[in-house]
Formats: C-alpha cells, structure tokens, sequence
C-alpha cells in the first residue's frame, strides 16, 4: 500500500504544472502540499529537484525572472525558499 501510495505521489508531482489563471501561492501550496505527502512517507526530496520542477512548471509569464534567476543562481545550489523570494 505505502509503495502504491508513493508512485501516485511521484506521478502527482511530475505532472503537475501551474495554470495560467492560477497565483504562484496557489501552485506552491500545492507542490508543497504533494512534497510534504512523500516526506511523510519517508520519501525525502532533495531542494535542487524541487527547484527544477517549480522552473520547469511556470507559465510564460514567469520566464523574465526565471532568466533573471538563471543569471544570477546556480540551480544546483539554490534552496526552494530562494527562489521563491525571487518569484
């Protein structure tokens, strides 16, 4: 059961992505909401996936300050709370 439970959990997170009409709050609560679910599972996730996904999974709006924060931050360095000051 903890095995099934924890591959919906991977599939929940790597196919979700933020809407158009949706706040960044809302998206986040979200992708925590489904980190938290694995965490609890023992199922730790490292920040620089979390980061990468979050990136990988803004609207078109967001690309601006996704370049801004490519310049200026190593993706394999920067933490989830990081990033999310920048956005």
């Amino acid at each position: 059961m903890k095995n099934l439970k924890l591959q919906m959990l991977t599939s929940k997170f790597e196919e979700i992505r933020m809407l158009e009409d949706e706040s960044f709050n809302e998206f986040y609560v979200e992708l925590n909401d489904i980190v938290n679910s694995k965490f609890n599972f023992r199922d730790k996730m490292e920040d620089t996936r979390i980061v990468r996904k979050i990136l990988r999974s803004l609207p078109e709006r967001f690309w601006p300050k996704i370049t801004a924060v490519e310049k200026t931050k190593d993706f394999d360095t920067i933490h989830v709370k990081e990033l999310i000051y920048f956005l």
